[in-house]
C-alpha cells in the first residue's frame, strides 16, 4: 500500500510590505460532532494515563460492573490537572460496554453514570463541565477502548488503553481589515484547550479561516490572511479570538531547488505557505519544521504533473536568523522503495505477505503525493513471477 504524505493546498504568496491593523476580539460559537474533532478535520486522541489503584475517596456506583479500568486524562482546565475515566463490563459478557467519566470534574466517579457505546468500542460523545471564572465551561468528548496482547518475549500480557477524542470545536464569523472571513478553533491535540503551540505538530492546535473547503492550519504565532501577516490570538477555551497586525517582524530568507514552486513551513510560529520564486522564500525568523513542499512540470503533451512532498518530524527542524540565508536540502529526485513482509513461518499454508511501496526526497523527506491533469496519477504495479514461469501476477497498488 502506498504511502502518502501530507498534501499541501494551493498556496498565497507571502508579503511583508503593507500591513492592515486588525480587528477586535471575536467571539466564536460552541459546536459538537457525533465524531471525532470537526468535519473534514482529523484530530490527535490523548492517550490516558492508566491508574492502577485508586486513591480514597474516589471509586466507581455500585453496579458499575466487572473488571473496571481506571485512567486520567490530562487535561490543564481541570483543578487537579486530570479527569478520571473508568471502563467496566455487564457481568457475563464479554466485551466492554460501559465507560464512567467524571463530568462535573469532581474527582470522583461515583456519582456518574454510564456511558453506552455509540459502537464498539466508541463511547460518547459525552459533556465535561470544567470549572471556569465565568461558570462551567462545556467540553464534548467521545472515549475509545483500545485492548490486545503483547506475544514477544516471556509470557503474553493483555492491555486495555483508553483513547479520548475531541468531539467539538468553535467556529463563528470574524473581521480581519475589513474583511469577513469564517473562523473555526480545533482542539488538535484532544486536551481540552484550543491555543496549543508547539514544535511538535501533533500536539499543536487547529485554525481555519474560510469554509469547509480551506485548509484547517498549525496554530501558532503567526497567520497568513490574504497575503498579509498577522498574529492570532486565540481564547484558551475556545470562545473567542482575535488577529493583531505583525508589524516589523523579523525576517530571514530560505532558499530551496528552484524546481519547488510551493513551499509550507510549521512549528510553534504556526504554519505559513508560500509561492517559492527562483527558490527563495521570505520567512520570519525562529525555529520551523518541513511541512510541505509541490513542483510542478508539463510533459511531452503538455499536460502538467504535480508531486508533492513533506515532513512533518521535529528532525526536519532548522532556523531562520534574521537577514540570514538558510537552506533546506528537499524535494528531487524523489525515490520509490518496495518493502515486504511475512506472517508465520515459512511452512504456514495460511501465511500472507505484505508489500509496501514508499516514496522519499533528496533529504529523506516523505514524498509521493503525484497528481495529472489535476487527478491522481496511476498507482504503480507489482509483478511477481517464479522462475520456471508458472506463477505470474501483475498486482495493483492503491493509494491510502
Amino acid at each position: 500500500m502506498r504511502t502518502i504524505c501530507v498534501s499541501i493546498c494551493l498556496l498565497v504568496a507571502l508579503f511583508f510590505g503593507t500591513i492592515v491593523a486588525a480587528g477586535d476580539e471575536f467571539p466564536l460559537e460552541y459546536r459538537v460532532s457525533g465524531q471525532s474533532g470537526m468535519p473534514g478535520v482529523s484530530i490527535t486522541p490523548k492517550k490516558a494515563v492508566r491508574v492502577e489503584q485508586l486513591p480514597d475517596g474516589v471509586s466507581l456506583p455500585p453496579d458499575a460492573g466487572v473488571a473496571p479500568v481506571f485512567a486520567k486524562w490530562q487535561t490543564p482546565l481541570a483543578k487537579e490537572g486530570f479527569v478520571y475515566l473508568a471502563v467496566a463490563k455487564t457481568a457475563g459478557r464479554e466485551l466492554d460496554d460501559r465507560v464512567f467519566v467524571d463530568t462535573d470534574c469532581d474527582g470522583d466517579l461515583a456519582d456518574e453514570s454510564p456511558v453506552e457505546p455509540a459502537h464498539r468500542g466508541s463511547f460518547g460523545p459525552v459533556e465535561v463541565l470544567f470549572p471556569g471564572q465565568g461558570g462551567p465551561i462545556r467540553y464534548h468528548v467521545i472515549v475509545k477502548v483500545e485492548r490486545g496482547h503483547f506475544s514477544g518475549r516471556g509470557p503474553a500480557r493483555t492491555y486495555t488503553d483508553l483513547l479520548v477524542e475531541s468531539a467539538c470545536w468553535y467556529e463563528g464569523k470574524v473581521q480581519v481589515a475589513g474583511k469577513g472571513y469564517e473562523c473555526a478553533l480545533v482542539d488538535y491535540n484532544s486536551n481540552g484547550t484550543f491555543d496549543d503551540t508547539s514544535m511538535s505538530l501533533g500536539e499543536a492546535d487547529r485554525i481555519r479561516i474560510g469554509g469547509s473547503d480551506a485548509e484547517a492550519k498549525v496554530l501558532g504565532r503567526y497567520i497568513h490572511i490574504d497575503g498579509a501577516l498577522y498574529r492570532p490570538r486565540a481564547a484558551r477555551d475556545g470562545t473567542s479570538i482575535r488577529f493583531e497586525a505583525a508589524e516589523g517582524v523579523p525576517t530571514g530568507t530560505i532558499t530551496v531547488s528552484d524546481k519547488i514552486s510551493m513551499l509550507s513551513i510549521a512549528g510553534e510560529n504556526g504554519q505559513l505557505d508560500f509561492e517559492v520564486r527562483e527558490g527563495l522564500a521570505q520567512a520570519p525568523v525562529g525555529k520551523w519544521v518541513i511541512h510541505g513542499w509541490e513542483t510542478r512540470r508539463k510533459d511531452a503533451d503538455g499536460v502538467e504533473w504535480q508531486l508533492s512532498g513533506g515532513d512533518v518530524t521535529e528532525s526536519s527542524a532548522f532556523e531562520v536568523a534574521e537577514g540570514k540565508t538558510a537552506h533546506i536540502d528537499i524535494g528531487e529526485p524523489v525515490t520509490s522503495t518496495m518493502s515486504m513482509s511475512q506472517s508465520g513461518p515459512v511452512d504456514d499454508p495460511g501465511r500472507w505477505w505484505r508489500f509496501e511501496e514508499t516514496s522519499k526526497g533528496r533529504s529523506g523527506e516523505a514524498g509521493g503525493r503525484i497528481l495529472r491533469g489535476g487527478k491522481w496519477a496511476p498507482a504503480p504495479k507489482l509483478r511477481i513471477r517464479n522462475a520456471d514461469g508458472s506463477y505470474d501476477e501483475t498486482i495493483q497498488f492503491q493509494y491510502g
